[in-house]
């Protein structure tokens, strides 16, 4: 494979929770449109991000769950730092399927494969 034809990687840091700003939404619309124009794209979930995948149920408004689990029927590969989660009491049933729990030495192999990064949050 040529390097101008090789698969480009993005890799997508979410660090705020849910409710709090629009970065959830953000960060997952940017993640779809990506992965649409053809990147390979990581979402990794950060700090207080994993709280994000916590938000299973239905709601009457905007829901970062829902987007949650756009991006993950999409094929886009979803993590969340285990420690992170662990800190706030996210176990395993407690988050949306899908979501893989990882340290962050994983992320760092992620960031290291990554041609591009964004972070959301702030």
């Amino acid at each position: 494979m040529s390097e101008d034809s090789k698969l480009k990687i993005l890799t997508v840091i979410l660090t705020r929770g849910a409710y709090i700003s629009e970065s959830a939404e953000i960060a997952f619309r940017t993640a779809l449109r990506a992965h649409k124009k053809g990147y390979q794209v990581n979402v990794f979930l950060y700090l207080d991000g994993v709280w994000v995948a916590h938000i299973k149920g239905d709601k009457n408004f905007n829901n970062p769950g829902d987007w949650l689990k756009r991006v993950i029927r999409k094929g886009i590969n979803v993590c969340m730092c285990h420690r992170c989660s662990s800190a706030r009491d996210l176990v395993d049933g407690d988050y949306i399927e899908g979501v893989k729990p990882l340290g962050t030495y994983e992320l760092v192999g992620m960031l290291r494969a990554s041609d591009k990064v964004l972070t959301f949050g702030g």
